[in-house]
């Protein structure tokens, strides 16, 4: 956990994960029905780590890396391609929710319509080719995917590209979360 202090992150990171839940919570529109903004990491790094992180205030659940001691395990020592899109079925079935549901997990059999978060509600943001089977898991429930790229990472550039040229991804932006960027414009629209 002390580590994650250290973490820096893109521009614009934790900030936009604050912005985006004011931005809803702000507006009655929204508040009359009781929508909100919920962000969730699933990612490949150490999960202790990203909670020890200043994003974790923002965020409702983190899928992991673990290191795992002894014959206890609490989850997963790697997460993998298809360990990312159980996550995406976790949050769709309130798996790690507030108000989750004892004996629920990715597998339970729900019917789209008691399910806590839809698809089509989802946007998911990443970077690469891991991210590919979540992706298209997220596109075709009608939701929104975004692939980000490192400033001056041709290569990285070239491979988003790839990702919206097959229909993998809707939109791409260099990862800069800063407000009046690209990415910032494209997650709060």
């Amino acid at each position: 956990l002390e580590f994650g202090k250290k973490l820096k992150f893109y521009n614009g990171i934790p900030d936009i994960f604050e912005k985006t839940k004011k931005l809803i919570e702000n507006n009655p529109k929204y508040k009359e029905y009781d929508i909100r903004v919920e962000h969730y990491i699933v990612s490949t790094g150490m999960t202790q780590v990203i909670r020890g992180s200043s994003v974790m205030p923002y965020v409702e659940h983190v899928w992991g890396c673990e290191l795992i001691e002894g014959k206890d395990r609490d989850g997963e020592p790697c997460i993998s391609e298809i360990s990312k899109t159980r996550a995406l079925f976790e949050i769709n079935k309130g798996v790690h929710s507030g108000d989750s549901r004892e004996g629920v997990n990715a597998n339970t059999k729900i019917p789209e319509e008691f399910r806590r978060v839809h698809f089509i509600n989802m946007v998911y943001v990443a970077d690469g080719p891991s991210d590919i089977p979540a992706f298209s898991v997220v596109n075709k429930s009608g939701g929104a995917t975004f692939a980000i790229y490192p400033k001056g990472d041709l290569r990285a550039l070239r491979q988003v590209e790839q990702m919206r040229v097959e229909g993998r991804i809707n939109m791409y932006a260099e990862a800069d979360y800063s407000e009046g960027t690209m990415a910032f414009m494209w997650i709060c629209n």
